[in-house]
């Protein structure tokens, strides 16, 4: 059972994604392009609360802005190749995105302050990650059994858990940085 709650499309208040209501209450969100098909939540959206899409089979998850938490494993084991997180995204807390062995890119956004335990654990295709400076804690096994993941881009003052990068990729590279000027081009962040 995958659910959604939200409020009356007629208020303007928040919404959290929750198991309380039906699939059929997520219908209006799923769009379909030739080949593609994703859910974009409703701009109300603040938070994506725990074990809110667990296994859900969307290629393509677009959170908008004013999503500030996801909650511990929201997205558990979901079928997704790609997730838009907003940049007014804080914290992804505990197993969130754990199993998602399709996820293939991931862009944190320059907000983000916390990652939590074995939050991204198991995220095969995850090739390279560019940790933004605001970043203040990456928690146990964040990112363990990632096995494709190469290359990771780190801010010197971001505190690390235990094994967080843990049975990666044989030639992992991790790179601290200063300051985003000492990023490459593509990694720079606005």
């Amino acid at each position: 059972l995958y659910t959604i709650s939200f409020e009356p499309r007629n208020r303007k208040m928040p919404m959290r994604i929750t198991r309380q209501t039906t699939i059929m209450e997520l219908s209006p969100y799923i769009q379909h392009h030739p080949g593609k098909r994703y859910i974009k939540f409703p701009e109300n959206a603040t938070s994506i609360e725990p074990l809110g899409l667990v296994g859900e089979t969307f290629p393509i998850i677009i959170l908008p802005e004013g999503i500030i938490h996801i909650g511990r494993a929201a997205f558990l084991a979901s079928r997704m190749q790609g997730v838009s997180l907003p940049d007014t995204l804080k914290v992804i807390d505990d197993d969130a995105f754990c199993g998602c062995t399709r996820l293939n890119h991931l862009y944190l956004p320059k907000h983000i302050t916390h990652i939590g335990t074995r939050a991204f654990m198991c995220c095969d295709e995850i090739k390279e990650i560019v940790f933004p400076e605001m970043v203040e804690y990456i928690g146990n096994e964040a990112f363990a059994y990632c096995r494709r993941l190469k290359k990771v881009f780190l801010h010197e003052k971001t505190t690390l858990g235990e094994d967080v990068f843990i049975d990666n990729h044989p030639k992992i590279k991790i790179e601290r940085y200063q300051n985003r000027k000492d990023l490459p081009i593509p990694y720079c962040y606005s």
